[in-house]
């Protein structure tokens, strides 16, 4: 498989992997109580699709160096909420580190594709 569709195959995962994200955080989000919900869960769902966004937006490769960094900051942001609901106590400990092994596996797939946009032209293929 060439490097082109080697970094493809790895925005597909992306995609996917954010998209289970959002189907396994869904409950977790409605469990927040009230005065928590419709601020702070409001604000991490908004979070999380925009991180969809931004990795569609990166599939089409529109300014994909710049998308795929933006994707970095809106998945470091998404840490730092998830970090904020466990330490306000709405999020158990047990939710936490589930959601943020795959924040973190997310984040991983990220760096590669970082190393790989930054990386001189001969030294991908």
């Amino acid at each position: 498989m060439s490097a082109e569709k080697e970094e493809y195959h790895k925005k597909l995962e992306i995609t996917q992997q954010v998209e289970d994200m959002i189907d396994f955080a869904k409950p977790f989000l409605m469990q927040f109580p009230r005065t928590e919900k419709y601020v702070f869960a409001a604000a991490i769902e908004q979070e999380m699709y925009t991180l969809l966004r931004l990795c569609v937006a990166a599939e089409c490769g529109y300014k994909f160096k710049t998308t795929i960094q933006e994707i970095d900051v809106s998945q470091k942001t998404l840490r730092r909420y998830i970090r904020l609901a466990h330490t306000r106590h709405v999020l158990p400990l047990n939710h936490y580190n589930s959601w943020s092994k795959k924040l973190r596996d997310i984040g991983k797939m990220v760096g590669g594709l970082i190393n790989a946009v930054n990386q001189p032209a001969q030294h991908r293929g």
